[in-house]
């Protein structure tokens, strides 16, 4: 999935099996109660953050931690304890032949 940020990488994935594709950057403000409370949410719910952490011992899991702490803070736009970290996504319509 990280590899599908581009139409050219969606266009050689989907190949001939749509007759069109529609690709719009979109932006979305990740906004949580705090830092922690956002790789709680993510650890638990996200899967391939739920794995990472699940794959990892105990100062692995506080070194992640710490990271994904130390790039919410350098990304935090709210001015405050709470988090609010702006982010894009891109939107894809494919159409099946």
């Amino acid at each position: 999935p990280t590899l599908w940020g581009t139409e050219e990488r969606l266009r050689e994935l989907f190949g001939d099996s749509i007759s069109s594709l529609t690709v719009t950057r979109r932006a979305f403000t990740f906004r949580y109660l705090s830092a922690e409370h956002w790789i709680e949410f993510w650890r638990e719910y996200y899967g391939p953050t739920l794995r990472a952490f699940a794959a990892l011992d105990e100062a692995g899991k506080e070194s992640l931690a710490h990271n994904m702490s130390e790039l919410a803070a350098r990304f935090n736009r709210s001015g405050s304890e709470k988090m609010m970290v702006p982010g894009e996504y891109l939107e894809v319509v494919a159409i099946k032949k």
